[in-house]
């Protein structure tokens, strides 16, 4: 339980959210960009956008916020906590049928699968699904082999709903326990109890079926679900690949041995794995819309007790099968602990995660931020993602800069702000896009633009020819480099700003000019945010000059400053900060001064007012009241 806590809890923050994980928010009423909403608007949300899923996680998610809080990171907890909550129930389930070293060894085969870690860190259903498959099948086994009362009759009442409710693929499984149950079980009162029970859910379920099978024949009908489902030899390799990190081999033979033990135990727990993967298979080869292990992950359950029964068997023949644990414990700690897990057949490439919370983190810090301005976030997507499997993300992550998306797909149904700050662009890199492609889209984007954000993920990379193209169009537009507030592995980000020759104010010596662009405090009036643009002459000597920006009390006495290097190109511009924590709200004076770095001498500055000196003046400051 630990270590599987541990696994879970070290991924919570690792990566932003994506782009089901988006919705998973969304349906919920991530508050306070879509939401807060009840839940029946929530019901309402996941019938308004056809969602392929019951509802049941979405509701949860929202009761669990309103307590929790909405971060990515308290919603992920719960995903935390349903699936540590699934590998204690069935280690329960395992103790009930073949003792404590059957449950301990269930426990162990769910709690180390490194699919199923994964899924601890995911906003989405599947944690829940795989909990309630779990007490779906431990309340059965309890009412079925143990003595009935109504205290858990009620309990697997409400988790067979809740299970109707989680997912469409727990109706496979469903169908396969009452199977079990009519043609396996003996018939007396505590058949005719459960029965009843059973049916009971199932008219509950009632309502919901039409939404059920409208989800189905929209899913059988994607050209894209078609092209990537797999057939029935890949999809069973799929899940006993994915369920046992890729030791197959040693699944078989825990299988082997739990065979061989109770006659009861092998019938339920093999009966219902090649039912309902029967059932699975036959839907899948008429309607081929099954491409990914976690739609099967109700499986996970019926294969860590076959892990379980089979580890006890073999302990029951004395023939230690601690060492086939330690193969399989060392297995999935080779893909936990570097988080990984085993790619899956077909698995979409453009389905990555981009660090859309670091791009926030960036144009937090260094964004102006004020309404009507011109700034423009462009991210050059990976090829070969599309728009839309990002668009939704930059609205939660920059919704705080009341940012206004350019290519939002009609059908997420997002109203833009009324006072945008920040517009977004996004740049999809496919196989037929040319350099000449990439130039029109970027000449549309810049037109009216005055600092673009320039932004992609050196890990995962655009086309070849979208980075120099769009940096071929800024040039032609002369808008200059101006500072890169992120260089990281997965996160490279530019600053671009026009720089007009009416802005540099500021002569020194006989060839450098220096002006404000722009200057702005930052959103916490903790430092004054700059724009400086040069105009150096060629004759002027590289690595030799650097400048000091000052801001003047109405002394015209310096109280905050800070010093840098004067660029080396001809036309350049530096994007840099002053602190101004402590200061006095009032007017200053923002002033300049150039020197030689290595002796201290000055140059002689002029002001657009032809006023000369050392320190001329470049702008006007006003540090409001807190």
């Amino acid at each position: 339980m630990l270590a599987c806590s541990w696994a879970g809890i070290r991924s919570l923050t690792i990566d932003s959210i994506w782009y089901d994980e988006w919705y998973s928010l969304y349906y919920a009423g991530a508050a306070p960009y879509y939401g807060p909403i009840s839940v029946v608007q929530t019901v309402e949300r996941t019938l308004q956008y056809n969602e392929y899923n019951p509802p049941s996680y979405y509701v949860l998610l929202n009761l669990w916020a309103q307590a929790a809080g909405w971060a990515p990171f308290a919603g992920r907890a719960l995903s935390l906590l349903l699936g540590i909550l699934a590998v204690a129930a069935l280690y329960r389930l395992g103790c009930l049928m073949a003792g404590r070293t059957a449950g301990l060894g269930a426990a162990v085969g769910l709690g180390t699968s490194a699919f199923f870690i994964q899924q601890l860190h995911e906003l989405r259903m599947y944690t829940l699904f795989t909990l309630m498959v779990t007490l779906t099948l431990l309340t059965y086994w309890q009412l079925v082999y143990r003595k009935p009362n109504w205290r858990g009759g009620i309990f697997f009442a409400l988790s067979l709903t809740c299970l109707l409710y989680t997912h469409y693929m727990a109706l496979p499984l469903i169908i396969a326990l009452g199977l079990y149950h009519l043609l396996f079980v003996p018939k007396s009162r505590q058949w005719v109890f459960v029965a009843l029970l059973a049916v009971g859910c199932g008219l509950l379920y009632l309502p919901w079926l039409s939404v059920a099978l409208k989800a189905l024949s929209t899913v059988s009908g994607e050209g894209a679900r078609n092209f990537f489902a797999n057939d029935a030899a890949a999809l069973v390799n799929n899940v006993l690949t994915q369920f046992s990190n890729g030791g197959v081999p040693l699944l078989a033979i825990f299988g082997w041995y739990a065979l061989r033990g109770s006659r009861r135990n092998s019938i339920f727990i093999f009966g219902l794995l090649m039912i309902t993967l029967g059932l699975v298979i036959t839907l899948n080869e008429r309607l081929h819309f099954i491409s990914i292990a976690r739609y099967l992950i109700a499986l996970w359950p019926l294969l860590a007790l076959i892990v379980g029964l089979g580890i006890a068997q073999m302990q029951h023949l004395k023939l230690r099968p601690l060492l086939l644990v330690a193969i399989w414990l060392i297995a999935s700690a080779g893909l936990v602990v570097p988080r990984q897990s085993i790619a899956e057949p077909k698995d979409p490439d453009w389905q990555v995660t981009l660090p859309w919370d670091k791009v926030v983190k960036v144009l937090n810090k260094n964004f102006f931020g004020r309404p009507n301005d011109t700034d423009t976030l462009v991210y050059l997507l990976p090829r070969p993602t599309p728009y839309w499997f990002h668009a939704p993300l930059v609205d939660y992550y920059l919704h705080p800069l009341d940012v206004q998306v350019d290519n939002m797909p009609a059908w997420l149904q997002l109203a833009p702000p009324n006072a945008p700050r920040l517009q977004a662009h996004l740049v999809e890199s496919q196989e037929t896009s040319s350099p000449e492609f990439f130039e029109q889209e970027a000449q549309q984007v810049l037109a009216n633009s005055q600092r673009i954000w320039l932004a992609y993920n050196p890990t995962d990379l655009p086309s070849p020819f979208a980075r120099p193209s769009w940096q071929h169009v800024l040039a032609q537009q002369g808008m200059i480099e101006c500072g890169t507030p992120a260089q990281e592995s997965t996160l490279q980000m530019s600053l671009y700003v026009r720089v007009p020759e009416q802005r540099l104010t500021a002569r020194f010596g006989d060839g450098i000019q220096v002006g404000v662009v722009d200057v702005a405090l930052s959103p916490q009036n903790q430092s004054l945010l700059l724009i400086i643009g040069w105009a150096i002459a060629a004759d002027v000597p590289a690595n030799t000059y650097s400048i000091g920006l000052y801001i003047d009390d109405a002394q015209g006495n310096p109280v905050a400053q800070t010093d840098f290097g004067i660029p080396n190109q001809q036309r350049a511009c530096t994007s840099t900060a002053i602190s101004v924590a402590g200061l006095a709200s009032g007017s200053y004076t923002l002033s300049s001064a150039v020197y030689n770095w290595q002796t201290g001498e000055r140059l002689i500055g002029q002001s657009m007012d032809m006023i000369v000196g050392e320190r001329p003046q470049l702008a006007e400051v006003t540090i409001p009241a807190p």
